[in-house]
Parts: C-alpha cells; sequence; structure tokens
C-alpha cells in the first residue's frame, strides 16, 4: 500500500520524483559515484561533499529525479536523452562544468544553495 501511494505520487503531474526514496545501498552507490568522478575533476575533498550534499538536497540521491524540466541527481535543465541524465557519472560531470562556470566551484554553488534555496 505505501508504496504504491508513494509511485502515484511520483507520476501524478507535477511531482517531484525524490518523493520515492531510493534504497540505502542505492544510495551508497550514487555517493560513491560522485566521489570517484569528482577526484577524476581533480576536486578537493570540500568540493567533494559539497557535491554530495546538492546531490541530496536537490533529488535524495535519485538520478532518475524529474521536476518540471530540472532532471537528475543535482536537477540540471537539460534536454539531454533520458539514458544520459539518469547516469550519476554523467549527471555528476556535466553539475561539475556547470557550477565550475557559474560559480566557481560545487562548494560556492552549495552557498549558494544554503542562501537562495537554489543553484
Amino acid at each position: 500500500m505505501i508504496l504504491s501511494l508513494a509511485l502515484a505520487a511520483v507520476f501524478t503531474v507535477g511531482a517531484a520524483a525524490p518523493a520515492l526514496a531510493t534504497t540505502a545501498a542505492s544510495r551508497r552507490k550514487v555517493v560513491a559515484t560522485i566521489k570517484v568522478v569528482a577526484r577524476r575533476h581533480h576536486l578537493s575533498a570540500a568540493n567533494s561533499r559539497a557535491l554530495v550534499t546538492l546531490a541530496k538536497r536537490e533529488s535524495s540521491y535519485n538520478p532518475r529525479a524529474r521536476n518540471g524540466s530540472c532532471k537528475g541527481l543535482f536537477q540540471l535543465m537539460t534536454s539531454a536523452p533520458k539514458r544520459r541524465w539518469v547516469n550519476a557519472t554523467w549527471n555528476t560531470t556535466v553539475a561539475i562544468s556547470y557550477m565550475k562556470r557559474r560559480y566557481g566551484s560545487p562548494a560556492k554553488a552549495l552557498r549558494h544553495s544554503y542562501r537562495y534555496g537554489w543553484y
């Protein structure tokens, strides 16, 4: 019953996908993926933690999260096909690029998110 209510909430028009919680194992896998991608981009530990925190704030670590035109772990506005934006590695890579370009770093993007409720 609870699962069917959660699924109904997710598939209701306008409902955000994070309403359906992911399993602890899938959350750990997503966090591990974010950290690996952060290392590949030579990010500091603080920036890596900021990415993990933003993914939790934006999508509850759900790579399939969608809220209007914003999609994926970091709720990016993208026209990429679904097979791309649900991929945690691709989504993290694109998010890092966006955050560096717009804010200078993921840590600065997180500070903006805390201050304004969005990044």
